[in-house]
């Protein structure tokens, strides 16, 4: 698949890509996702790592009782998987995210002043306790797994 490059309100670059690829040998790729359930103030982080091979090394979800925007859900979900990363002792890997604004905000060098930049802030800073990492924005439907994992959170009681 060719990956066309096209550029988002701020002018950074926007991945057309639609189906999960597999990382390079060597390398992990660290998909994550939200589900966010209103009604019951319920929301689900989801997390899929695999491999070169596609075989996956991790399968999480994680319920979360809180009321909140999307935004700060997605920067939870993805502390999380950094955190899920750093104590599985895995090495190389690429993160991938459907969350455009988190992502430029984790990659941007500048100190990020949003109302959620202290999530922000501290995924940047385990972010450099990591040697090799890439962070990519892919499109819903290249995370879909991910995003499957966040919903089991509602379908378990």
């Amino acid at each position: 698949m060719q990956m066309k490059e096209v550029s988002s309100s701020d002018g950074s670059p926007v991945s057309t890509i639609k189906k999960w690829k597999k990382p390079e040998e060597g390398w992990l790729k660290a998909n994550f996702d939200t589900a966010i359930y209103e009604q019951n103030i319920t929301v689900g982080l989801g997390i899929i790592i695999r491999n070169s091979k596609r075989e996956v090394m991790v399968a999480y979800s994680e319920p979360l009782r809180m009321d909140a925007k999307a935004v700060v859900v997605e920067a939870l979900a993805m502390r999380r998987i950094i955190g899920i990363y750093i104590e599985m002792g895995f090495r190389r890997v690429v993160f991938e995210g459907d969350a455009l604004v988190i992502i430029n905000a984790v990659k941007g060098e500048a100190e990020c002043w949003t109302w959620y930049s202290q999530i922000v802030e501290d995924v940047k800073k385990s972010l450099r306790e990591l040697l090799y990492w890439k962070i990519n924005f892919v499109r819903r439907e290249g995370n879909e797994i991910a995003h499957k994992f966040g919903e089991i959170c509602f379908k378990i009681r």
